[in-house]
């Protein structure tokens, strides 16, 4: 929580600032012609406002979205401001900030003396704030994060309505309330267009009962706004500023606005950062020491998420270099509505020899294909995505230098990782035909999985060839979603050739009778699951 009081202060924070780079990025924001003052405290008593006797924090990162300084012995702080600036503390390790009633956190002060342009965005941003206070403090109590990081990870909730807010509600977070981790973020797209929902949205992310973090959508973004640069106004009024950084442990997150706007009367966005943005990343970057875990979070994949078509953007490319001096660094996204993972190398900026790859994991989302498809029993659509995964969330994993990221269907148990296909029945001198195909898709597979099949009693373990494939089940949901008359749903999008597909053969000879098909699947993170279905020959 941010206080303000009016006492003198001194300069006693170190500064970060590099030189801006890059001549074909957004431009940068004009430069600052005030100087912002504060002190980051330890908040004793929690009311969130800096009391006698409660003393400044020292060595904890305060940005204005560009420059990065670390607050002195005494907690304090300076920094430039424009007209139109937020400035915000980095949660450190060992430090907590505060949250308010719905877990949404607490860190930021948002500087914009004339509020936010009046015109008709349809959508509010901000009201005036006024003069820059003579102190903007920021509230820290102390916090001990556990030696394991878990954290819980989502994309596009997108809802359109409160009824779909409430799919959200109840398939998602109801299974999310108390959960066993340290911190949640929506990788953007938190509601569809609809900004008056942030606050629905908001609230109902709050039940998980942890500090829920957001990063900004293409469908987050104010669509009547001329330009790129006020298109975030309700968001910053909502959620805080887009480019922000905490650290849990020795596990930093940055979270960073990768949507580029092209205003009201062209329309259309793309995926970019500005050289603002990068000077954000690389200054917070020269403050971590190098054996410590960082991880970034945009909405549109780095990627620009085409499958087989991934282009290493002078962005993207950027990112990766300030990346490669870390031994271990992953990045999340969401956007595409499907669940992706990508190892990216030297072709794309990471130039890291002695930790091989860095991965980027497009994770699945939580509405599926945006809240289509039928009704399940409990009157929620069915919703899986297009490549055959079912909506859900993941859960991440940080241990030392081991990362694990687990996909969680919603409505499922923890287990369910994979998709197995195979006929329910066959002749046996089919055996050997196309009917003696199996399939299986692993949800968090990728390129670098093991998959391997047996029947039981009957064959060795054969390893299973990748191929990139339509998931059986989704093309037959579809088909029927297709030529069904209903009311109340919206119709499923047609398939998207998955990443996570794996096919083998039955052996050519088999008993008649009952066989069980059992397939063990290592995903990208080293994990193993194994997975079952009965069949019979005939």
């Amino acid at each position: 929580m941010m206080s303000l009081r009016c006492r003198p202060l001194c300069l006693t924070a170190i500064v970060y600032l590099v030189p801006l780079f890059g001549s074909s990025l957004k431009a940068a924001e004009p430069i600052a012609k005030q100087t912002a003052k504060g002190v980051v405290f330890h908040d004793q008593n929690g009311n969130g406002t800096r009391d006698e006797g409660e003393s400044g924090v020292e060595g904890v990162r305060v940005s204005n979205g560009e420059a990065v300084v670390l607050t002195g012995a005494d907690g304090r702080y300076t920094l430039p401001v424009d007209g139109d600036t937020i400035l915000f503390a980095c949660k450190p390790q060992g430090w907590i900030y505060p949250v308010d009633e719905n877990n949404l956190p607490q860190f930021f002060y948002i500087h914009k003396p004339n509020g936010s342009p009046d015109d008709d965005f349809r959508f509010k941003g901000s009201e005036p704030t006024g003069p820059l206070p003579e102190s903007v403090d920021f509230a820290l109590r102390p916090f001990q994060a556990p030696n394991v990081i878990r954290a819980v990870l989502l994309g596009d909730p997108q809802p359109v309505s409160i009824e779909e807010v409430q799919f959200f509600g109840r398939d998602i977070m109801s299974e999310l309330v108390d959960v066993d981790a340290e911190f949640g973020v929506t990788l953007g797209d938190i509601v569809g267009n609809q900004l008056d929902l942030f606050q629905p949205m908001i609230e109902m992310q709050g039940l998980a009962g942890i500090p829920w973090h957001n990063v900004i959508g293409n469908h987050d973004i104010n669509f009547r706004a001329p330009d790129d640069e006020h298109a975030n106004e309700t968001f910053h009024k909502a959620f805080g500023p887009s480019d922000y950084a905490f650290q849990y442990g020795d596990v930093h997150f940055l979270a960073m606005d990768n949507i580029v706007y092209h205003g009201f009367e062209r329309k259309g966005y793309h995926a970019g950062l500005s050289k603002r943005q990068l000077a954000f990343m690389e200054n917070y970057l020269h403050t971590v020491p190098q054996n410590h875990r960082i991880l970034i979070g945009t909405h549109i994949p780095l990627t620009n998420g085409i499958p087989g078509e991934e282009q290493p953007t002078p962005e993207l490319k950027r990112v990766l270099e300030l990346l490669s001096r870390f031994p271990h660094t992953a990045s999340f996204s969401a956007h595409t509505h499907l669940n992706a993972i990508y190892h990216l190398g030297s072709e794309f900026g990471y130039h890291s020899h002695d930790h091989g790859v860095h991965i980027h994991h497009n994770v699945g989302t939580a509405s599926g294909t945006w809240w289509k498809g039928p009704l399940d029993s409990r009157g929620i659509p069915m919703t899986t995505m297009r490549d055959g995964t079912p909506n859900g969330y993941a859960i991440a994993t940080f241990d030392g230098p081991k990362m694990s990221v687990k996909w969680k269907a919603a409505n499922h148990e923890e287990d369910y990782q994979m998709n197995l296909f195979v006929a329910d029945a066959i002749a046996a001198d089919q055996l050997s035909s196309d009917k003696g195909e199996v399939l299986v898709n692993v949800f968090n597979g990728s390129h670098s999985s093991h998959v391997k099949m047996r029947v039981v009693g009957h064959s060795e373990w054969v390893a299973m060839k990748h191929e990139h494939r339509n998931d059986p089940h989704y093309v037959r949901q579809q088909s029927i979603d297709e030529s069904t008359p209903m009311e109340g749903t919206k119709r499923m999008n047609r398939p998207r050739e998955s990443t996570h597909i794996w096919v083998g053969h039955l052996p050519n000879v088999l008993p008649k009778g009952t066989h069980l098909l059992e397939v063990q699947a290592e995903d990208a993170y080293g994990e193993t699951f194994t997975d079952r279905r009965p069949f019979r020959v005939q």
